[in-house]
């Protein structure tokens, strides 16, 4: 359960629509339903209706209602009293990250907790997911953020962010007569990327052991290296992708509609600290 999503709800409701909650909320309308299919999706039930041109609770809508808007007050009331310790946190805090949310989402959260509490120490650590997971898990690590949902139930996880996957080749590729033919570079089987590759992959009837793989690595800019030198075709995040698109000659095959989340995760245990608390409260403020 994300939070984001009943404050889309409790948006869509008291606006009377989803084009008007998408304009609050400084979201895309599909994504605002998106998220709306989410929530109903996890609690099993519809929760708004249709009548005469306008929207109304269904039964099990209005109890989700009232929960949603004293849970969102009650985080609400967290956020700012976390903010109004700002001056008195200090210390150090290890954060670990998978390699594409170091990238394009942890700079701005470091940014952002920087200014809050400048008496803390941050100290990072950019691994693969199950890698960064394991360390939770062990205590080596306060929080991190991973592109895969771990499945042990000692850490938490919330979704923060959405990514898609896209198909990768150099420009001179276009002439081949399929980018299915490969060849492959493929992330290690221990990243979030890997995982979601292969899912992706099978959605298309594609079976990731009969893939052509000229190449296994952990590292990110060298998959981007050797696609720029046509050694072949990668899937990386489209958050990767749009950092580059402009700079390579590197053209996208095929992109992947299904989306794939990235989470804050901390150890159950280790939320009872200040600042594994205010980190991910921050992480998860809209």
């Amino acid at each position: 359960m994300d939070i984001k999503w009943l404050e889309t709800f409790l948006k869509i409701y008291d606006l009377d629509g989803y084009t008007a909650a998408a304009e609050a909320l400084n979201m895309s309308q599909p994504g605002v339903s998106k998220q709306m299919q989410k929530l109903e999706s996890e609690l099993g039930a519809p929760l708004l209706r249709k009548e005469e041109g306008h929207l109304r609770l269904t039964e099990a809508g209005r109890k989700v209602y009232e929960t949603s808007r004293a849970i969102v007050e009650q985080w609400k009331n967290l956020s700012k009293t976390l903010g109004l310790q700002a001056g008195q946190l200090a210390g150090k805090l290890h954060i670990g990250s998978s390699t594409i949310p170091s990238k394009h989402l942890l700079p701005g959260y470091l940014s952002q907790f920087h200014t809050l509490y400048p008496n803390v120490e941050l100290a990072v650590t950019v691994n693969d997911s199950g890698v960064i997971v394991d360390h939770l898990r062990h205590h080596h690590l306060d929080v991190g953020i991973v592109g895969k949902q771990p499945s042990t139930p000692d850490l938490l996880s919330i979704e923060i962010a959405n990514d898609h996957l896209v198909v990768i080749g150099h420009k001179r590729r276009l002439e081949q007569r399929s980018w299915r033919d490969g060849p492959f570079i493929l992330r290690e089987s221990s990243s979030g990327t890997a995982e979601a590759a292969n899912m992706a992959l099978s959605e298309l009837g594609i079976d990731k052991n009969m893939v052509t793989c000229i190449a296994h690595t952990n590292d990110s800019d060298l998959i981007i290296t050797m696609v720029s030198a046509d050694m072949g075709f990668a899937i990386i995040s489209d958050l990767e992708w749009r950092s580059l698109e402009k700079t390579t000659p590197i053209h996208v095959f095929h992109t992947f509609l299904a989306e794939r989340p990235f989470y804050v995760v901390a150890h159950r245990d280790h939320m009872a600290d200040a600042l594994p608390k205010a980190f991910v409260a921050l992480c998860c403020t809209p």
